[in-house]
């Protein structure tokens, strides 16, 4: 368990750095994205396994890409051509982070933390005065880091099992 709070704090440490960067120059360094690819790697196979971690993050990289496949649909419709969202609707730094969380949640974790860090940023940019780029990738940053905060000040195991929030979902049922 030492590694993985290890881990997990160089991990908090490249969150900050990332809110930090993107938030201030829009724009996040190649290195820093391999560099916390590898880190959310390390961590979930420490945690989960190989086979784990593979089998969550090609799931998750699946609801990625049915999420891609309508972002383009819809810009494509609304433009009435063929429109290509990267780097002119979301940024590729921004592909690179999401990819790295695919491996920091398992699915249905995946999809809530995607959900309400979308909703979020959504809501954050139609309040926002001066219509300019989302820093998305810094926005995720925050939201991952406030998760980990979370999951250690709870004792909630918000990111590889689904057990609280399907216990949470059958309690609504019974209600």
């Amino acid at each position: 368990m030492p590694m993985v709070i290890t881990i997990t704090l160089l991990l908090c440490s490249l969150m900050i750095y990332i809110i930090y960067h993107d938030f201030r120059f829009r724009t996040l360094p190649v290195s820093i994205l391999v560099f916390t690819l590898i880190i959310v790697i390390l961590r979930s196979v420490v945690i989960n396994s190989w086979y784990n971690a593979l089998f969550f993050a090609a799931i998750n990289i699946l609801i990625l890409t049915v999420q891609y496949i309508f972002l383009t649909i819809y810009f494509s419709l609304r433009n009435k051509k063929l429109i290509s969202i990267l780097n002119s609707y979301i940024g590729s730094g921004d592909i690179w982070f999401y990819g790295a969380l695919t491996f920091c949640f398992s699915p249905l974790n995946f999809v809530l933390f995607n959900a309400l860090s979308c909703f979020i940023v959504i809501a954050v940019y139609i309040f926002q005065k001066n219509k300019s780029t989302i820093p998305l990738a810094g926005f995720l940053a925050l939201f991952l880091l406030i998760t980990v905060g979370l999951n250690y000040s709870f004792r909630i195991s918000m990111f590889y099992q689904d057990s609280f929030l399907l216990s949470g979902i059958s309690y609504f049922n019974n209600s």
